[in-house]
């Protein structure tokens, strides 16, 4: 299983093949097993997706962006059609959340805080290879505060914000609680947030 234990999507688990093959879905002593390895946090009988490569991709063109479409599909002799609606629409477009916040001293009094970027389209991630970005350029926003209304806003272009002490003054003053939101803009839409608070 190339996700590990697998995403939920809605009223399923999501779960995706390896390389060579499908995997081997079972149950053992009520424990469901994928390739004989016990899936932690799922039962017996419960409902998952298999992407095993020989999915119908959509046209994107011809399905679009509107929230809300449906698909239907129907048959020769079918009465009606089925309908329904798209899920997880949009999240290939946009770029995952980053991952991994890291507060480091800074000389200065100040902070740094470094993240780990991630890309569309990159799910297989190797140590020896920077993943490649899958966007024209690398930009981040970085907001402090409540994210409709945000106090401090930020944007960098490497996965990095400085800080000095007189910064971080600053936003302990406005907020001593205050969460950091940390989202990657690609070229169609930006990623939901990595959220992290002040050191």
């Amino acid at each position: 299983i190339a996700i590990g234990d697998g995403a939920p999507v809605g009223a399923a688990t999501l779960f995706q093949a390896r390389e060579g093959g499908i995997a081997n879905l079972g149950t053992s002593g009520g424990t469901v097993t994928v390739d004989g390895q016990a899936v932690s946090g799922h039962a017996a009988g419960e409902r998952f997706i298999l992407l095993d490569g020989s999915g119908q991709p959509l046209d994107p063109d011809l399905v679009g962006l509107t929230p809300h479409t449906a698909i239907a599909a129907v048959g020769l002799g079918d009465p009606a059609p089925v309908i329904a609606e798209i899920a997880l629409r949009g999240i290939g477009v946009a770029p995952p959340a980053p991952v991994h916040a890291d507060w480091q001293a800074a000389p200065d009094g100040g902070a740094i805080l470094r993240w780990v970027r991630r890309a569309r389209g990159a799910w297989q991630w190797d140590n020896a290879a920077e993943t490649p970005l899958n966007e024209q350029r690398e930009l981040y926003e970085v907001t402090f505060g409540p994210p409709a209304s945000p106090l401090r806003r930020w944007e960098v272009v490497t996965p990095t914000l400085a800080l000095s002490a007189a910064d971080l003054a600053s936003l302990q003053s406005l907020d001593s609680a205050g969460l950091l939101y940390i989202r990657q803009r690609g070229d169609r839409g930006t990623s939901p947030p990595l959220v992290t608070t002040l050191p």
